[in-house]
């Protein structure tokens, strides 16, 4: 009786864990390969990995594919936002989100997201590459601080209404 109550216990966790790992957040690459009338976030084909990018996922942005996209997933909460290198002059339009990084990696073309951004995590960090440049074009808010530690220029060119702090490194 105590080996099966073991190995159950054992099954159990093991399930557990097993489900535990599968939530862990991942990198989801932005890949538009959706084509010119699918470029949303809720396509599963537009990503790879292939399929829905989730909350806690870092999304990244690179090539010159689907450039002007359209996040329409609701209540996107991700750990940030990345254009790497190499990157053409990617817009972001549509549903907003919470993040806690923005990053820019390249300097060839400016980037812009005209989502409303929520902060989460307690703070906003943008990091831009020297010579880069990221538009935010909308609503930033929350009550965190907005951090720009880059050597770039960040653009905060909406109504904003975040109640932590602006700071600049």
């Amino acid at each position: 009786m105590k080996i099966k109550s073991f190995l159950i216990s054992t099954i159990v966790a093991t399930s557990a864990l097993m489900l535990q790992t599968s939530a862990l957040a991942t990198t989801d690459f932005w890949t538009g390969s959706g084509g010119a009338n699918n470029l949303f976030w809720l396509s599963p084909v537009n990503w790879n990995p292939s399929g829905i990018p989730q909350a806690g996922d870092t999304l990244i942005f690179t090539n010159a594919v689907g450039l002007l996209n359209s996040n329409n997933i609701p209540s996107g909460n991700f750990a940030g936002i990345t254009f790497a290198t190499p990157s053409g002059a990617f817009i972001l339009n549509g549903l907003g989100v919470t993040l806690a990084n923005v990053t820019d990696s390249q300097v060839v073309t400016p980037q812009t997201i005209n989502l409303p951004i929520t902060i989460g995590s307690g703070n906003l960090n943008a990091a831009v590459v020297a010579n880069g440049q990221v538009n935010l074009n909308n609503i930033i808010s929350g009550t965190g601080a907005f951090t720009n530690s880059g050597n770039g220029i960040v653009k905060l060119n909406g109504n904003n209404t975040f109640a932590g702090p602006l700071v600049i490194n």
